[in-house]
């Protein structure tokens, strides 16, 4: 069991999604989702060897990083080959890792890696931002090539999952959104129980990315009555805004936090059921009206006037709702007793 200090972070994070900065660049984070199509080639593998071009007038320079390849997971590359990756960034080596020297950004990470590349006139460059993830180097689960990319590359998440490594953990928990369904539920959701506290923290972040996020709320409502920080409550408002859509199999569980003790769980539940947009919610929003505490009562009206598309006037911003409440409120209380 958790200590109870760590729930704290637990309901932040799963109203965030986590948007960390791969390096001192602040480049996108890595996204098999996204990559995954736009890259040729997907591998794994691990730096060899690096190499520096002449600086420019700037201090920028071109860096050469030798990758030997392992797994091919996508593109015509043949596993232990090695390949010339290529990216500019400052001259003056910064880092170094098995006495291999280069930058304060590697798109190719250290270690061994996943990584999505995109062909140039001369190699390699990554497809954007950060172009890798680090992952298992040994089979935790038995592998045998597919053929189909995506097959392939939800194997490696799930080795990834079963690995040792903590970093190597959290990194596939990242990725949840490419898992299925029963993926999700053999190899994610008994994290939730079982597994080291930031473990849980990325778990429960990954069913949400996934938009599944029923099992995260249970695990919450199991946790009802626990103390909240401040400083919890202030990351929870500041970072809903990215949270996905909630699935209409997992709105029946959201609904549930509606009833906790935990004013916080009821924020968190009443802004999901702001952003489902669905008509079955419609009793819960109209409940949410009478809540204590004027966030939920805010996002009951928020989420009324997008679901009976209300375009009345009577959806201000917080300030304003704040500044007027009883308008606002008196307004959709009978707007829904019709």
């Amino acid at each position: 069991m958790l200590k109870r200090f760590m729930l704290y972070p637990i309901v932040a994070v799963l109203i965030a999604l986590m948007c960390c900065a791969a390096s001192a660049r602040m480049v996108p984070p890595f996204d098999l989702q996204s990559q995954m199509p736009l890259g040729d080639a997907i591998c794994t593998g691990r730096i060899t060897g690096s190499a520096i071009r002449p600086a420019d007038s700037n201090g920028s320079a071109e860096w050469v990083l030798t990758f030997r390849v392992d797994r091919v997971i996508k593109g015509d590359i043949v596993s232990g080959t090695d390949i010339e990756v290529h990216y500019r960034d400052s001259a003056t080596p910064t880092s170094r890792y098995g006495n291999i020297a280069a930058s304060m950004w590697s798109p190719v990470g250290w270690g061994y890696v996943l990584a999505a590349l995109k062909k140039s006139a001369d190699g390699y460059v990554g497809v954007s931002g950060d172009c890798s993830m680090p992952v298992a180097e040994r089979q935790n689960i038995p592998y045998a090539r597919s053929g189909d990319a995506m097959t392939d590359l939800r194997w490696e998440v799930l080795n990834a999952l079963e690995d040792s490594s903590l970093l190597v953990v959290k990194s596939a928990l990242q990725q949840t959104p490419i898992l299925t369904t029963s993926q999700m539920k053999t190899y994610v959701e008994p994290l939730i129980g079982s597994a080291g506290e930031d473990v849980v923290l990325s778990a429960l972040v990954g069913l949400v990315r996934a938009g599944r996020p029923g099992a995260a709320v249970t695990y919450l409502l199991a946790h009802d009555g626990s103390d909240f920080t401040q400083g919890a409550l202030a990351r929870v408002k500041t970072a809903v805004q990215g949270t996905p859509a909630v699935s209409s199999a997992d709105l029946s569980t959201v609904s549930q936090l509606m009833n906790c003790k935990s004013v916080t769980l009821r924020r968190v539940g009443s802004y999901l059921l702001r952003l489902s947009r669905s008509t079955s919610v419609l009793p819960q929003l109209k409940a949410a009206l009478g809540d204590p505490d004027i966030e939920v009562r805010y996002n009951a009206v928020m989420g009324l006037a997008d679901v009976l598309h209300d375009n009345s006037g009577h959806a201000p911003t917080f300030h304003d709702y704040r500044a007027s409440e009883q308008t606002h409120l008196s307004y959709w209380k009978s707007r829904t007793a019709q």
